[in-house]
This record gives structure tokens, sequence and C-alpha cells, in this order.
């Protein structure tokens, strides 16, 4: 995983990012891709909620 995934993690765990009429997602002045949004969904380590990208929820095994 690229360093900049790590950092978009890291602020995910703060708060959720919000959809950009632009395109892209937005945390405060921070902006990432849709295709970052893209891959960090792919590896199940975020979902989308209505129009907020968050911090998926990791599986637990019994």
């Amino acid at each position: 995983m690229q360093r900049n995934h790590y950092i978009a993690l890291a602020l995910l765990e703060y708060s959720p990012f919000e959809r950009h009429p632009r395109g892209g997602w937005r945390f405060g002045a921070r902006k990432i891709t849709r295709e970052m949004a893209d891959r960090l969904i792919a590896g199940g380590r975020a979902k989308i909620v209505g129009d907020k990208l968050q911090l998926a929820k990791p599986e637990t095994r019994a």
C-alpha cells in the first residue's frame, strides 16, 4: 500500500471523507481521488455510506 493510503486511513479514523461535487473526496482541506477511494474500498479498508467514505470495520474471526 502506498504512503498516501496510510495517510487517508489515518484521517478516516477521525472522521469520514465527504463526497466533493467536482469529484473525489474531502476531509477538510485534504482531498483524495476517486481512484484512491476505489482502491481502499476494494481492499476492504473503507466503505461508502450515503455520501460519506468511512473506515470499514475489520471483520472479527472466531
